[in-house]
């Protein structure tokens, strides 16, 4: 084959590779969206596939790809020379592209060879970290309108802050004071959450122009909005703890609340969206508190044992007369 053939041959490799790489995609894609992943995840893992290719990966073999992600190495700036640092990419990064790659190959059927192991990049999962309660309403109370009721909503709701942006004032009920998580993020279930009567008066502040509660706002606006007010909070009250506080801090921290009030971990679970009780699981042992206190009561009658289950008392013991003792935590 002359050096004339040998490029023909070359370039109609290239160009007939191309429309399956551009299908391929196209195909996760769609997956991801029957799937019902967010459109953030979506995108984070349409980045990684780029990012991938951009480093010369040939997405179609794992042993390649796997290579690619050892070797990979940050572009120097500005991005588009397309030179590369010494600088390898982070752990963090690598595990993202090992993740996102594990599930386009799952879409695409591709089969990856048992001594090539994508899950050595997976990161050990962290123990989250649970702020102080004073501290949420510290912020809750020194953030803009807008920014505190959002605050409020994810402390009393302890939805994720992709399901809270998401609401609608069709989702909220004032008068019966609930609210609806209609669209769930990470395959998590819909559920109603009931609010307390100083939410209600916050969401009755805000003005209703449009469908959606939060205005015309983006969620990656709010929570930029939310550092810089968060970060000059920290610095006026000398309090660098709530610089440590984000916006899935307050689901962590309404799980650990919820569990330590009720001690029922499938409450926890409904209350979560939760469709794994294992996701759950984590929040049983977060926070060790000061010896528990109780407020205690007395029933001899039928009516008296039934109002105490129903005020959420629980059943401690019982006389011979038939008096029973309920107890519940303050």
């Amino acid at each position: 084959m002359d050096t004339t053939t040998e490029n023909k041959t070359v370039a109609g490799t290239e160009s007939h590779a191309e429309p399956n790489i551009k299908g391929a995609v196209a195909q996760y894609t769609a997956k991801q969206i029957t799937l019902g992943l967010s459109k953030k995840t979506i995108e984070n893992n349409l980045k990684a596939l780029k990012m991938l290719q951009d480093q010369g990966a040939d997405i179609f073999n794992p042993e390649n790809t796997f290579r690619t992600i050892i070797n990979a190495r940050q572009y120097l700036e500005p991005k588009r020379l397309k030179q590369f640092s010494e600088e390898p990419w982070s752990a963090g990064t690598k595990s993202m592209v090992a993740r996102a790659y594990l599930s386009f190959s799952k879409v695409l059927k591709i089969a990856i060879p048992e001594y090539v192991d994508f899950h050595k990049f997976k990161q050990s999962s962290k123990i989250p970290w649970i702020p102080f309660e004073e501290d949420i309403n510290t912020l809750i109370h020194a953030c803009s309108r807008k920014i505190s009721v959002f605050l409020q909503v994810l402390k009393e709701s302890g939805a994720r802050s992709g399901e809270v942006f998401k609401l609608k004032w069709t989702d909220v009920d004032l008068d019966r004071k609930f609210i609806n998580i209609n669209d769930p993020e990470k395959g998590s279930l819909p559920r109603q959450v009931k609010t307390s009567d100083k939410l209600v008066a916050m969401l009755e502040t805000l003005p209703k122009q449009g469908d959606k509660i939060w205005g015309k706002s983006t969620l990656h606006q709010l929570r930029s909005n939310f550092n810089n007010q968060r970060n000059r909070a920290a610095f006026k009250l000398c309090n660098p703890r709530l610089k440590e506080i984000h916006f899935h801090s307050f689901r962590h921290w309404f799980a650990t609340m919820e569990y330590h009030k009720s001690k029922d971990i499938l409450r926890v679970k409904q209350k979560l969206g939760h469709k794994s009780i294992n996701s759950t699981m984590i929040y049983t042992h977060l926070v060790e508190f000061e010896a528990e206190e109780y407020t205690s009561r007395i029933a001899t009658t039928r009516e008296e044992k039934l109002a105490m289950i129903e005020a959420g008392f629980e059943y401690v013991s019982c006389d011979p007369d038939g008096t029973q003792y309920f107890r519940k935590r303050k």
